[in-house]
Formats: C-alpha cells, structure tokens, sequence
C-alpha cells in the first residue's frame, strides 16, 4: 500500500493590533505619575488640578487671560517618570478615551515626547497636536501622527508648522520607540475644562500586508505546489474574503496532498 504524506503550507497575514500606553486602573505596566501644571507665565491665572478617581484620570481646571499678554495661558496634566513606555514606532497613530464634561471647549491638546526643533521656540518641547472631546460618556479620539508637530509656539500652543506642511516636523522613528512622557494640555483658549481620560493607546501598529506584501491569495498564487488550493478558493468565491486584511492563517494543503 502506498503511503502518501500529507504536505501543507501555512499561510498567515496579520492584522493591525493596538498597544496599550497608559491605564489608571493600578495596572503596574500601565501605570505612570502624574502631575497637574499651571500656567507660571508672566502671572497667568489659570488652575487646574489633576486625580485618579474610580480608575479614569480626571482633568479638571480653568483657563484664563494671562493679565500682562490678556491673552488666554494654560494647564496641563504631565505624565513623567522613570518608567519606559513601550514602542510605538510601526503605529499610525494614538487614541486617547475620554469623556468630558465641558464639551464645548476648544483648547484641548496632546503632547508627547521631548523634542525641540532647532528653530523652535524657547519652551516649546515634544510633539504636539489638537484633539476635541465632546462626548459625555467615554469615547475613544483619535490623533493620527500626521497631525502632530515639534515646530509649536510656546505662547499660544498652536503649531507654527506642522507635519503635512514640512516632514521635519513630524514624529520620528526614534521619538516613538519611547515616548518618554505624554501630556494633556488645555491652552490658548480661555473656559471652564473637565477631562475624564480611561487610557492612552497606540493603533493601526504593525498593520497587515504593507503595499510591498501580498494578501493570502497571492500568496498562495505565488507557490505553484499550491494551484488547485487556488482554483477551489475561485470557485467557492473565498478570493474576496481572503483578500481583505486579516487576521488569517490558512493551513493549505499542497496540489499532491489534494
């Protein structure tokens, strides 16, 4: 009797997965010291106080004019120890969930990092970018990299340049292998302000095929040994699902295992 072996092939794509930064549920990887920071520009007025109640991070203060400049400062809730974030740099992007209580406020900003273009202005240090809360319950908001830059003014927290204007300013491979410190800013923009943050992740990172890979069709198209997998995958229309981004292993049997 002939023995004949099984011979197969696995084919595998993986999906986009996220990477979790920062939680405020006591979770040791996660967790980070925080502090709340008032604008000390000059005699700026604006407060703004920082907790960790039933494991959100409450973001609570008030923005004003700075009398000399009448013109509105800042707070901000600073995340900074010695403890090192994980890589981030095959992401495309962050999202912080959130709820707030004062949605119509227009000055929120996230920053992260500690770079400093050389033309940069004098206190202005890691990318920053704008992002809006407007929803009561928490939900996530997500700021794509492209949208952040290190070329921002230290007086009004708007960027001077930014990413799509010139690619000198935007993240780096570098900058997001650890990102060292994150913050969240309520600046340039005078009201009442009410954060209440869950966590801080990074997404889209180690997406699927990149344009230079192939999907699991193609891939199996690509080994000859596995032409009648691919005729059976055509006539049970499986080409358009197996198409689309994973996550997908397929065990595929050879044409003599067939």
């Amino acid at each position: 009797m002939k023995l004949h072996v099984l011979l197969a092939t696995v084919l595998s794509v993986n999906a986009a997965k996220d990477i979790t930064l920062i939680t405020f549920d006591g979770a040791e990887p996660t967790t980070h010291l925080w502090r709340a920071s008032n604008d000390p520009i000059m005699g700026g007025k604006s407060t703004g106080t920082f907790e960790i109640k039933n494991h959100l991070g409450v973001f609570d203060g008030e923005v004003v004019d700075v009398p000399f400049l009448k013109a509105p400062g800042f707070i901000r809730a600073l995340a900074r120890d010695l403890k090192r974030y994980p890589d981030i740099s095959s992401c495309k992007a962050l999202v912080l969930s959130a709820a707030t209580k004062t949605p119509s406020y227009g000055g929120f900003r996230f920053s992260f990092g500690l770079a400093h273009p050389v033309n940069g202005t004098e206190f202005a240090y890691g990318y920053k970018a704008n992002f809006k809360a407007t929803s009561p319950t928490i939900a996530d908001i997500k700021m794509p990299f492209g949208t952040f830059s290190d070329y921002w003014s230290d007086a009004t927290g708007k960027a001077i340049k930014t990413c799509a204007d010139d690619k000198r300013y935007c993240p780096t491979k570098l900058a997001l292998r650890d990102v060292a410190t994150v913050a969240v800013w309520a600046e340039g923009v005078a009201g009442k302000v009410h954060l209440e943050m869950k966590s801080l992740r990074a997404t889209d990172c180690g997406t699927g095929p990149s344009p230079g890979e192939k999907n699991i069709v193609e891939l199996a198209e690509a080994d000859k040994d596995l032409s009648t997998l691919v005729t059976a995958l055509k006539a049970g229309n499986l080409t358009g699902a197996l198409s689309a981004r994973g996550p997908f292993t397929v065990f595929a049997p050879s044409n003599e295992a067939i």
